[in-house]
Formats: structure tokens, sequence, C-alpha cells
């Protein structure tokens, strides 16, 4: 009777084990199918900063084209050159400044902040950038402030100190 109970004994416990094995494989395999999942996901999550990112400096570009095309905009812009409203470029002015804005805010209220796009731009730099147009322009200053209400705290902050450089 001793040897039934050492083969029960044994069969059962042969039967633990290969459960045990069974089990610590499927752990296995959920865990690197998850470890694999996320590293799928922060590739997709990098390619998809990079593409905003890409459109982010394409609408720079275009800003640079349009101001290598248009020179009389560019002291505007680029130089303290003030502009009245009785002046015949006024309006040509203003819509520069209005897109370079809404640009800037843009940025500044979607990505500046975000962790993610920290791969492929400094926002210091940006920051920096964003500066000394706001510096350097009284009608980028002004359009903002005209219409204050439709932008971001950290827009408005970063002109206010910006724009108050004008003076010095």
């Amino acid at each position: 009777m001793r040897s039934v109970r050492e083969e029960v004994n044994w069969f059962k416990r042969s039967i633990d084990i290969v459960t045990l094995l069974i089990l610590a494989a499927g752990f296995y395999f959920i865990v690197d199918r998850t470890s694999l999942i996320n590293l799928s996901i922060k590739d997709s999550q990098r390619s998809t900063a990079l593409a905003t990112w890409n459109s982010v400096f394409q609408q720079w570009f275009t800003v640079d084209k349009l101001l290598i095309e248009n020179p009389d905009v560019r002291p505007y812009i680029y130089a303290r050159k003030d502009i009245s409203r009785d002046d015949p470029n006024f309006t040509k002015v203003e819509s520069y400044a209005i897109y370079i804005v809404d640009l800037i805010d843009y940025v500044e209220t979607n990505y500046i902040a975000d962790k993610n796009f920290m791969y492929f731009v400094h926002p210091e730099a940006l920051e920096r950038y964003f500066f000394q147009i706001f510096a350097n322009s009284p009608i980028v200053c002004r359009v903002l402030f005209a219409n204050e209400k439709d932008f971001y705290v950290r827009t408005k902050n970063l002109a206010r100190h910006s724009c108050s450089m004008q003076a010095k």
C-alpha cells in the first residue's frame, strides 16, 4: 500500500510542477508582450511628436519664406520698427503679426511644456526666439495685447516680459 501512496504523491507533484512551469511560461509571455506593447506605444508617441514638430517647423519656414519674399515686412517683426494704422502697409504687416502670434500661442499652448517633445526641440531655445520676436516687434505685441483674452496665459506672460524690453 505504501507504493501506491508514493505513486500518487509523485504523480501529483509532477502535475504541480508542470502546472507551475506552464504558469511561469505564461507569465513570462505576458510580461514580454506587455513590454513590447509599451515600446511600441513609446515609438508611436515619438513618431507622432516628430510629425507634429515637423508641422510646426514647416509653419515657421513658411513665415521665414514670406518674410524673405517681402523684405519690407521684416523690420516690423525683427528690427523694432513700428507702424501706424494709416500706413498703406499696415494691413499686410498686421496680418503677418497675427499669424506669428497665433503660431507662438499654438506652440506655447500645446508643446513647450510637453515632455514628449523634448526629443526634438529645446523649449528654452524656442522661448528665446519668441522673446526676441516680442522684444523687437511693437506690432506683434499690440496684436497680442489687443486680443489678450484669446491667448494662453504662458504666451501672455512671455509677451508681457518681452514687450516691456522694447523700451530698453
